[in-house]
């Protein structure tokens, strides 16, 4: 692993980031209207003599932060998928892990004022300090977030060097059916025993509830979410050396990339 050639890297999206105008609306445009959304239905619905709304909001602001982390790693990759330019890095002797770990890293450098801004606006417009009132317990869940973003990233990266070029659409597609079956806005024990047992082995199952749990001030836990989340990267970081491996003996990381 060579620091410098990742930095590179890191410096290298960094550029492509800034002069793509479509990428600075993806990553601030839509979570940022999102909260103003769900925002004013909160505002509403506190009229109406229910906290439903400011529970939604919050979970959009973790909903929004876990998915620009994994997907602005993943849309660099699929940059490089379209544009044929990850061959260029190969060949410099950019290893796949430093290749993947530079999208991390970018990845957090763009969510973190995404965060900070949806955060603001969470508390200055429409009253929500939970981030003030459980800071600890914020910054916790927060952390964790970004760690389940990047496991996803990781996993999602290993599809694409598998897939090729033709399906550069899961780096922005296939997460949000991971949220969908991690059931974000109600809890799983509401589900059938089948499709609870499902839920309950998706590392964002355990993160949405502990969000639930924040939004209206209630104790939790986040120990077996970080033992799903942990198994998740160990396991996602093997299928992703593997299919970087796979994807090198059947030429697809050349005709790919």
């Amino acid at each position: 692993m060579n620091l410098q050639r990742t930095w590179a890297l890191v410096k290298r999206d960094y550029q492509s980031f800034k002069n793509g105008k479509w990428k600075w609306l993806e990553a601030f445009y839509f979570p940022i209207t999102t909260i103003f959304i769900w925002g004013l239905f909160s505002m509403w619905s506190k009229e109406m003599g229910t906290e439903l709304g400011k529970v939604i909001v919050i979970i959009n602001i973790f909903w929004s932060y876990v998915y620009i982390v994994q997907s602005t790693a993943n849309t660099q990759m699929s940059e490089d998928l379209w544009s044929h330019s990850g061959r260029s890095l190969f060949a410099a002797g950019v290893t796949a892990w430093e290749y993947v770990l530079a999208r991390c890293i970018f990845s957090l450098l763009i969510s973190l004022p995404v965060l900070l801004i949806i955060l603001s606006l969470a508390l200055f417009f429409f009253k929500l300090n939970f981030m003030l009132i459980f800071p600890l317990q914020t910054l916790h869940l927060l952390f964790l977030t970004a760690c389940i973003g990047i496991t996803w990233a990781i996993i999602i990266a290993g599809l694409l060097f598998l897939a090729g070029r033709e399906f550069g659409f899961l780096s922005w597609s296939l997460f949000h059916l991971f949220i969908m079956l991690s059931f974000p806005l109600f809890p799983v024990e509401l589900l059938p025993t089948a499709v609870q047992n499902f839920a309950s082995a998706m590392p964002l199952t355990e993160l949405f509830s502990a969000v639930r749990s924040l939004s209206v001030g209630e104790a939790f836990s986040l120990g077996k979410a970080w033992i799903i989340s942990l198994v998740y990267l160990v396991l996602g970081s093997f299928f992703y050396q593997f299919a970087v491996s796979r994807a090198r003996k059947s030429g697809k990381l050349v005709k790919g990339f």
